[in-house]
């Protein structure tokens, strides 16, 4: 889906990943028995649906409130996706930009920073410590720049020997998961718990520090990720429920999906803020239950690290 006003971009991110997916038919016919194999009441609760794009330029009418209707445009067919104008009223634009300047906007993170980040404070490294970051902080303004952090990270094998241009590369792509070009205290402390991914970056670069031609495009591409943003709760600025009715109205989705799916983030990019294309998933895992089903397994003691994953 994409709606006009840029501040209702991620408020209708939900609809967009519902829109890509394919639909999965959970009643079926045993070619043995001819019997049918009914779906749980809980898999019926989890039926994705697919709303036909049909061709670019048709339009679905639908009423997604009593006497209310919204025309739902297909503006591509693989994948689908569609336009509405006006999903969301000015209103209630206003009241959810309202909202997030209140809650205070912070640096967007990625999801491995935040799973970081979560777990730093209780790590502890002989080198990688505060004493150490005040060490090469020659100009004490309490943050790394990259020359700084270049002597900071030359015990690491390989980095004395990087080109300026492949160490920016690295330090873009690797330890400044924040994308500021700037390392924090945080950032430092962090490194040993990202030191698989930093072995292996330098181990596929140790014989070649020139840079090919796709990663010079990177670099000039800058940091992945500049903008930031806020999470709000449904509760919050959907009180009386009228965008989760008008969602579950558009989808088809049970409730049960919407009311997990995660909170709502607004974004809010200055000039030059951007994320670049990126893949938003992870390896499948069958064992592990989805992130809206996960309340309706039983607690399994041995599953304590990964305790749920993203639905498909």
């Amino acid at each position: 889906m994409y709606v006009k006003n840029k501040f209702r971009l991620d408020m209708i991110r939900l609809i967009i990943c519902c829109s890509l997916m394919m639909a999965r038919t959970m009643v079926a016919l045993d070619p043995a028995t001819d019997e049918k194999d009914y779906p749980s009441e809980a898999e019926e609760r989890m039926r994705l649906v697919h709303l036909d794009p049909v061709e670019v330029g048709h339009i679905h009418t639908m009423e997604l409130e009593p006497g209310k209707f919204y025309q739902v445009k297909t503006a591509a067919v693989k994948p689908p996706i569609f336009l509405i104008s006006d999903f969301l009223t000015s209103e209630e634009c206003d009241q959810m930009k309202s909202l997030a300047e209140s809650k205070g906007f912070e640096t967007s993170q990625t999801v491995l920073q935040k799973s970081v980040d979560s777990r730093v404070d209780s790590t502890t490294d002989d080198f990688f410590n505060n004493d150490t970051f005040n060490k090469y902080d020659e100009d004490n303004n309490k943050h790394l720049d990259m020359e700084e952090t270049r002597r900071a990270l030359n015990k690491l094998e390989g980095v004395s020997n990087m080109t300026k241009a492949a160490f920016q590369l690295f330090f873009d792509s690797v330890v400044d998961l924040n994308s500021n070009r700037i390392m924090s205290s945080l950032e430092f402390r962090r490194i040993p718990l990202i030191m698989t991914k930093v072995d292996k970056w330098l181990k596929d670069h140790v014989s070649n520090h020139e840079l090919t031609p796709e990663q010079i495009k990177k670099l000039e591409r800058g940091p992945s990720r500049i903008s930031k943003q806020v999470w709000l709760k449904r509760r919050d600025y959907d009180p009386n429920d009228t965008l989760l009715k008008r969602l579950l109205k558009l989808t088809g989705l049970h409730s049960d999906i919407i009311k997990t799916s995660e909170d709502m983030q607004v974004v809010r990019y200055s000039p030059g803020g951007h994320y670049h294309a990126h893949h938003d998933s992870i390896k499948l895992n069958e064992t592990v239950p989805c992130a809206h089903t996960k309340h309706l397994y039983p607690p399994d003691p041995k599953r304590h690290l990964v305790a749920n994953r993203i639905c498909r």
